[in-house]
């Protein structure tokens, strides 16, 4: 569930719909369906807009937070949204099992494709200060990508022992720990 505003909570289900409840009676104020697979997950946009996305289904839905009307439909996860999250003002990052990472802007009612990379299965990301994307893998690595480019910045490692090494593009490294890191494959 998420709160829309002091008034309204919004909720998605299994059954490939989105509900706005009134938060002082419980009543359904709007429901919005559309999506053929069970919805994975919804945040909120400028313009009392909703983004939400299927559980591993291909698109991403644009919908009027007062009205529930569709504004827009984005397709682009051949192989499933796993994961969306909000960066700043419109622009979502999306992750698909596949190991596709995007970046989309979606300051208009479809969502336009920023960048889009390819690379191990990501299990989750965010965005820092605006600048910077941070992803983090099931590599175990933690990745820093230019957030407006998509450009690869670093990559972290830590090992069981606590130890760290953080390794750039061209292949220079630090660490605090050489050992830690023996036989590691770049």
């Amino acid at each position: 569930a998420l709160i829309l505003d002091s008034e309204r909570l919004l909720t998605w289900s299994a059954q490939r719909e989105l509900a706005i409840w009134a938060q002082d009676d419980g009543r359904p104020v709007v429901k919005m369906s559309g999506h053929t697979r069970p919805v994975g997950g919804a945040l909120v946009l400028s313009g009392k807009r909703i983004l939400s996305w299927g559980w591993l289904g291909d698109t991403i839905r644009v919908w009027d937070s007062e009205t529930g009307a569709s504004l827009g439909v984005t397709g682009g996860a051949g192989d499933g949204f796993e994961g969306i999250e909000a960066l700043d003002n419109d622009r979502v990052v999306s992750w698909t099992t596949g190991g596709q990472l995007s970046v989309w802007d979606f300051s208009e009612n479809q969502g336009r494709l920023l960048w889009s990379d390819s690379g191990p299965t990501v299990l989750g990301a965010g965005g820092l200060d605006g600048e910077l994307l941070l992803t983090w893998s099931s590599d175990g690595a933690y990745r820093y990508r230019d957030l407006s480019s998509g450009a690869l910045l670093a990559t972290a490692m830590f090992a069981d022992d606590g130890g760290w090494m953080v390794l750039d593009p061209e292949g220079r490294f630090e660490t605090d720990d050489i050992g830690a890191f023996a036989g590691a494959i770049w």
